[in-house]
């Protein structure tokens, strides 16, 4: 008897001690550092009765509310934390692994990640600091990130963002394809104005990309010896062509939109059809232009003479026109042509491809000569020139000019 009595004094210490370390309430829950547990397990904090394990770490840096880890083995797989829902109810959402960071007291201070990922030193090339698998061939998503919540995933996907997505350094892919289905699209409208012009009035630059620390004003606590060493990478020194989005926005305003960091970006895929609309235009005044030539009606101020019954004589088909070199220059080329002796005056031309006479040469020397043209009296851009003999069409060739 004295022994029993001993025994449920004990149970009773146990049960219903509120001061000690481990304790188990009436209902069958045990808590941990916890005297009013109401999960299953409770420890560091009381929990709730949907959660069968309810864990609370310690205050201050890099402390877990619970741990995972399996020691070195020799299995082909190994788990530090697993989670898993198997069965649920068909209306419900089921969650594997379910995380949140959030710091409801200090909002501006530390870092919060709801998920984080860490791994390394495995079979090269497979090392994965988050890795998600979508499996049953439904729709859906390997790894899925929302700015507005859940969203039908029409399609199976390695990866699907519902929302803006930033990518600080270079993005490497096989393929981009932009939805362009005319089923996608509504209130469609032919661009009719002429695009040529607006795009003559964009400057291409070459440049570096500024370091975020060269436009943003740095904290105290900001690590100098790392933004040094990204400063000498690559992605800092090399040089990159783009456009100027300030004045992008001034022609094409559609192409061009304000970060969520204030910054203007543009997005070039939209620069396609534009590019595509302006070789159309120029394709036809090409075509204007040559037939203008060849019948004479651009050769405005060369004194064509209409009244000839045979346009290329004898005379003047010994005269020809030769192709410039170097084709394409950037500082100088030369226009090579020959004069026959009978040729009593001759104006070498050249125009723009919209068919504007921008130069006039006057030749006199009859036989094979050249004449230089400097690549700085001109825009980069194409060009025609051509050879007219005593108001003879002699030829017309075209020439390039680059930066």
């Amino acid at each position: 008897m004295k022994r029993l009595v001993i025994v449920v004094i004990s149970i009773s210490v146990f049960f219903c001690n509120t001061e000690a370390q481990l304790i188990m309430d009436c209902d069958g829950n045990v808590g941990i550092d916890e005297s009013s547990p109401v999960s299953t397990l409770a420890i560091g904090g009381p929990g709730a009765s949907n959660y069968k394990v309810n864990s609370v770490g310690t205050i201050g840096a890099y402390h877990c509310g619970l741990r995972g880890e399996n020691p070195t083995s020799s299995g082909n797989s190994n788990y530090g934390v697993v989670g898993g829902i198997i069965y649920g109810q068909n209306s419900g959402k089921a969650f594997g692994v379910y995380g949140v960071g959030w710091k409801g007291s200090t909002p501006t201070d530390g870092r919060s990640y709801g998920v984080y990922g860490y791994a390394g030193n495995a079979t090269n090339g497979y090392n994965y600091g988050a890795y998600g698998y979508l499996v049953s061939g439904r729709d859906g998503a390997a790894v899925y990130g929302t700015l507005s919540g859940d969203t039908d995933v029409d399609g199976q996907y390695a990866g699907y963002f519902n929302g803006d997505v930033h990518i600080e350094g270079d993005l490497t892919v096989d393929g981009t394809y932009p939805s362009s289905d005319i089923k996608l699209k509504k209130d469609v409208r032919v661009i009719e104005e002429d695009v040529i012009s607006k795009l003559e009035s964009l400057q291409i630059i070459r440049f570096k990309k500024k370091h975020y620390s060269e436009y943003e004003e740095l904290s105290d606590t900001t690590d100098r010896m790392i933004i040094e060493a990204e400063l000498q990478s690559e992605r800092f020194t090399k040089d990159r062509i783009g456009l100027i989005a300030q004045e992008l926005q001034l022609t094409f305003p559609e192409v061009v939109k304000e970060t969520n960091s204030g910054y203007l970006a543009v997005d070039y895929n939209q620069l396609i059809p534009v590019l595509v609309k302006a070789i159309t235009e120029q394709q036809v005044q090409i075509e204007e232009l040559q037939a203008a030539i060849e019948s004479g009606e651009a050769l405005k101020g060369a004194a064509v003479n209409s009244s000839s019954s045979d346009p290329l004589s004898s005379d003047a088909g010994a005269s020809a026109l030769y192709q410039n070199a170097p084709n394409p220059f950037t500082e100088e080329t030369s226009i090579s042509f020959s004069l026959s002796e009978t040729v009593e005056s001759a104006t070498l031309f050249i125009y723009n491809m919209s068919g504007k006479q921008l130069k006039s040469y006057s030749l006199h020397d009859s036989g094979d000569s050249k004449i230089r043209i400097n690549g700085g009296e001109l825009d980069a851009g194409m060009y025609m020139y051509s050879l007219v003999a005593d108001g003879d069409l002699i030829g017309t060739k075209q020439m390039i000019l680059t930066d």
